[in-house]
């Protein structure tokens, strides 16, 4: 099993450096930050959190969730943290709602420290934005990419990115054109994923191998499934974190996050909007680590 040092070109780890988690914190449910604090507490990873807004659900099915900006609270925990010398040695940015913490989360993918930077841009789906998502929020997204290690955007949000149609169903020469466009945006070394990629009546995600397209794809499953995009980000930054090289590390996140959601394809629409079933998938996570502690 390859390393992450080579993957990073070079880079070491250190068990006592934290993985920083930014992303929203929903009251209900297992999403976003309540879905990847479990995941990496499974896969022994320290962590320290930002919640990058506090919701009282998520933001699709529950109607206008009550909401609590966090940037005061960011800024100061900013500060406390570098004051006890709390040593971070890796980022995890997810959905963000408030521009004005846009400068701290730039500020932290560019600590010296970080051997690990995913930035998923969270921010659409099917074709649209999510709500009180802004073109102006897109810039900040694509600012964030810059400095990021690897990126995970859906086919809505690469599509964006990247300023190509939105295709819902693109052949093979338009995902690696969508893919390397996507690299541009990035650090020379970056590394990028698209979720949600439809084939065949299949469904998985793409990424590139020494520039050759490669595709986890399975069949397709009905209806939608919240959180699977946050949960799919948090295996492969664990994974990744675990020092998996780059496809084992992809293959291994759908392959987790397939299997969890085939069993959830039974639940009314009404029991998708609470999240992923970590009470089955982190039970595999931890069968699925137990080689890697072997090597």
């Amino acid at each position: 099993m390859q390393e992450l040092s080579y993957f990073l070109g070079g880079a070491v780890m250190v068990e006592e450096s934290h993985l920083l988690i930014a992303e929203d914190f929903s009251a209900v449910g297992q999403l976003s930050m309540t879905a990847a604090l479990p995941i990496m507490a499974a896969m022994a990873i320290p962590t320290a959190s930002w919640p990058t807004s506090l919701l009282s659900t998520q933001t699709e099915g529950f109607g206008l969730p009550r909401h609590l900006e966090t940037k005061t609270w960011i800024e100061q925990t900013q500060k406390h943290w570098q004051q006890v010398g709390l040593k971070l040695g890796g980022v995890l940015i997810g959905y963000f709602d408030q521009e004005e913490i846009v400068q701290q989360l730039w500020q932290q993918l560019g600590l010296p420290s970080l051997q690990l930077r995913v930035v998923d841009p969270v921010m659409a789906d099917e074709g649209k934005f999510y709500p009180k998502i802004t073109a102006r929020h897109l810039q900040s997204l694509k600012r964030l990419c810059q400095r990021a290690d690897v990126i995970t955007p859906n086919l809505t949000e690469a599509s964006l990115l990247t300023g190509a149609s939105y295709l819902a169903c693109p052949d093979e020469s338009a995902l690696v054109k969508l893919l390397k466009n996507l690299s541009s945006l990035q650090p020379s070394n970056g590394k990028a994923v698209i979720t949600g990629v439809v084939k065949n009546q299949q469904i998985g995600c793409c990424w590139l191998e020494e520039d050759q397209l490669k595709m986890a794809i399975y069949p397709c499953l009905p209806g939608h499934f919240y959180g699977s995009g946050d949960v799919f980000a948090a295996l492969l930054t664990g994974f990744l974190w675990k020092k998996l090289s780059w496809s084992a590390a992809v293959q291994q996140a759908a392959t987790l996050l397939y299997e969890t959601l085939s069993q959830q394809v039974n639940q009314s629409p009404q029991q998708r909007r609470f999240g992923i079933d970590l009470g089955y998938l982190l039970p595999r996570l931890l069968k699925t680590l137990m080689p890697t502690a072997d090597n």
